[in-house]
C-alpha cells in the first residue's frame, strides 16, 4: 500500500485526504494549527460558479464550478443550499444590464444539468417591491439567480476528514511538519511535532502532497527545496452584522460605488454577512484581521446599498479576515488574478520527484482540485491513474436524496426516541447530517447530555463530548468556532466557554490552571481576530 503524506488540514488538504484514502493509498494528513483555522473557514460561505469570471474569459473556471457546485448540493445536502441571490445594476456598475443579461445566459448555458431554477430578470419597479430598501437611485434593473451557500464550511472539512479516516487516514491537528528527509531526488519521510504533547514523529512517505493554502512557500522553503515564490495572497475581509431594519430580503450581489468590485451582502446565520476586500497581504499569515479602512469600506457600501440601514463599526458584531492562496503574479491587479488551482510539480521545479503544492482553488472547486492532485501522485508513483469516486459517493452524514425530506421523514422518530424539538432537530442534521444520532446516543450516555449550552444557541453539551471523543477538538477554541457554531452567537460564547470548559475539562482531564488558560486563550482569540475593529 503506498504511503501519502498530505500537509494541510483546510479543505484542499482535507479533499485530497479523503480521495487517495478512497483509492487505497495509506493517509497521513498533517496539520499545523486547527482543521479548517484559515483561509476556509474565513470565506464568504458561498459554493457558487463564479460569475464575475466571465469577464476575464476564464469559461473553463466557470464550467468547472458550475459543475462542481451541482456535485456538492449532491453529495452534501445537508450543509450546502440552493441560494437565492439578487444582481442589482446601477448606470455606475461596469457592466450594462443587457450585457449582463447575456453574461447569465452564458452562466446557465454553462451549467449543464444544473438543478437550479434559471434566472429572472426584473425592472426598477419591480426591484423595489421585491427588495424596497435597495437604493433605487440610479438604478437600472436586476437580474436574480442560483448559487449555493455553505454556512459552515468548518463541518465540510471535518465530512471529508470523517470520510477520509472511514476509509483508513490518520488525521492529525496541531503537528507542525519541521522537516523533511530526502535521498537524491525524493522525500523519504516527513518529520512533525506533536505542538500539544511536544513530541516528534516520523512519517514514512512514497508521496507528499503540499495543500497548506498561504503557507505552501513556508512549507517547502525550509527544507533546502530552492522554490521561487509560488503563493501572491491577497486578503479578503467581511464584516458580520445584526440583521437591520429594510435590510435584504435575498443575498445581494453588486458591485461597490467605490471601485466597482464584487460586493456581497448575504443572510448567513441569523445575520447578515458583509464582504468582501481584495488587497495584497504581506504580513503574518498567523495573525489576520481586516484593517481599519477594508472595514470601512465595508460599511460605506452597505450603507449605499441600503441606505436605511446607517450601520457603523458600533454595529458590527465580528469582522474576520483570511488569505486567498493565489498564485504569485508580481503586481498584477489582485482581482485579475486567477482563481483556477494550479499543481506545482517539484520534479520539474527543484528536483524533487514525489513532491506536488497544490497552489490556489476556491472552496467550491476543491473535490476537483483534489482529484487531479491524486491524479498526479498516482501517476508519478504507479504511472497508470486508477478512478476516482468521490463525486458519486455522498460525503460523510451525506446519505440522504434531500434535506427537508430527510428532515420530514426522521423527525417524528427522533422525537418518540429523544424528546427532541424540531428547531434543535433541524440544526443537528444541519451540522452532522445523518449522524445526529450519534450526538443523540452521546446525550443519552451523559447525564445533562440533552442541555443547552447558554441561552443564545441551541448547542447541546453532548455536542462538545462529541467534539472531544470523535472530532479531534484539543482546543476550547476548536470546539467552539470549528466543531459548533456557538462561538458565533450574539455573545460570541463569552456566556458560554465557561460552560464548555468545565466539559472539555472533565474529558481531557484538566486541572483548574489548565482550564483558564484554554478560556484565556479562547478570548484572546476573540479580541485579536474577531475584534479588532473596535481597537
Amino acid at each position: 500500500m503506498k504511503k501519502l503524506v498530505v500537509i494541510g488540514g483546510g479543505i484542499n488538504g482535507a479533499g485530497i485526504a479523503r480521495d487517495a484514502a478512497l483509492r487505497g493509498w495509506k493517509v497521513t494528513l498533517l496539520e499545523k494549527n486547527d482543521f479548517c483555522s484559515g483561509t476556509s473557514w474565513a470565506s464568504s460561505k458561498l459554493i457558487h460558479g463564479g460569475l464575475r469570471y466571465l469577464e476575464h474569459w476564464e469559461f473553463g473556471l466557470v464550467r468547472e464550478s458550475l459543475r462542481e457546485r451541482e456535485i456538492l448540493l449532491r453529495i452534501h445536502p445537508y450543509n450546502i443550499q440552493p441560494l437565492h441571490i439578487l444582481l442589482s445594476v446601477y448606470r455606475y456598475s461596469p457592466h450594462w444590464l443587457t450585457t449582463l443579461r447575456f453574461g447569465m445566459k452564458l452562466y446557465e448555458f454553462l451549467s449543464t444539468n444544473s438543478s437550479l431554477p434559471l434566472h429572472e430578470t426584473f425592472t426598477p419597479k419591480q426591484l423595489n417591491a421585491i427588495e424596497p430598501g435597495l437604493d433605487q437611485r440610479k438604478l437600472q434593473g436586476g437580474i436574480a439567480y442560483w448559487d449555493a451557500q455553505c454556512p459552515y464550511p468548518e463541518r465540510l472539512v471535518l465530512a471529508n476528514l470523517h470520510s477520509a479516516e472511514e476509509n483508513g487516514a490518520n488525521i492529525f491537528n496541531y503537528h507542525q511538519v519541521i522537516r523533511l528527509t530526502k535521498k537524491d531526488d525524493r522525500i523519504q519521510s516527513v518529520i512533525a511535532k506533536d505542538l500539544i504533547h511536544g513530541q516528534e514523529k516520523e512519517f514514512q512517505c512514497d508521496f507528499v502532497i503540499n495543500a497548506a493554502g498561504p503557507w505552501i512557500d513556508e512549507m517547502v522553503n525550509p527544507n533546502e527545496i530552492p522554490s521561487r515564490p509560488m503563493i501572491g495572497g491577497t486578503r479578503g475581509s467581511h464584516i458580520v452584522v445584526p440583521r437591520f431594519a429594510d435590510g435584504p430580503r435575498h443575498a445581494i450581489y453588486s458591485n461597490a460605488r467605490l471601485d466597482g468590485r464584487p460586493f456581497f451582502i448575504l443572510p448567513w446565520l441569523n445575520y447578515y454577512l458583509i464582504g468582501t476586500t481584495d488587497v495584497r497581504h504581506q504580513d503574518s499569515l498567523d495573525e489576520l484581521s481586516p484593517s481599519f479602512s477594508e472595514i470601512d469600506y465595508l460599511i460605506t457600501e452597505t450603507n449605499h446599498c441600503f441606505p436605511a440601514a446607517e450601520i457603523n463599526r458600533h454595529s458590527i458584531l465580528f469582522s474576520f479576515s483570511g488569505v486567498r492562496p493565489l498564485p504569485y503574479s508580481g503586481k498584477k491587479n489582485p482581482g485579475a488574478i486567477t482563481r483556477r488551482h494550479i499543481i506545482m510539480d517539484h520534479a520539474k521545479k527543484d528536483g524533487i520527484a514525489n513532491l506536488i503544492s497544490l497552489v490556489g482553488g476556491k472552496l467550491t472547486t476543491f473535490r476537483h482540485a483534489a482529484k487531479l492532485c491524486v491524479d498526479s501522485a498516482e501517476n508519478k508513483t504507479a504511472g497508470h491513474v486508477t478512478a476516482c469516486s468521490t463525486a458519486g459517493n455522498p460525503l460523510w452524514g451525506g446519505e440522504m436524496e434531500h434535506f427537508e425530506s430527510f428532515v420530514t421523514y426522521t423527525f417524528s422518530e427522533a422525537h418518540r426516541r429523544w424528546s427532541i424539538d424540531e428547531i434543535t432537530f433541524r440544526y443537528l442534521v444541519t451540522l452532522y447530517g445523518t449522524h445526529f444520532k450519534d450526538v443523540l446516543e452521546v446525550a443519552d450516555l451523559h447525564p445533562g447530555g440533552f442541555e443547552k449550552i447558554c441561552s443564545h444557541g441551541i448547542d447541546l453539551k453532548a455536542q462538545v463530548i462529541y467534539a472531544v471523543k470523535h472530532e479531534w477538538a484539543k482546543t476550547l477554541t476548536d470546539v467552539m468556532f470549528r466543531r459548533m457554531p456557538v462561538g458565533m452567537n450574539t455573545s460570541l460564547g463569552m456566556d458560554a466557554c465557561e460552560i464548555i470548559g468545565d466539559i472539555m475539562g472533565g474529558e481531557w482531564g484538566w486541572n483548574e490552571k489548565k482550564k483558564r488558560n484554554e478560556i484565556d486563550g479562547y478570548k484572546n482569540y476573540v479580541t485579536r481576530r474577531l475584534l479588532s475593529h473596535q481597537n
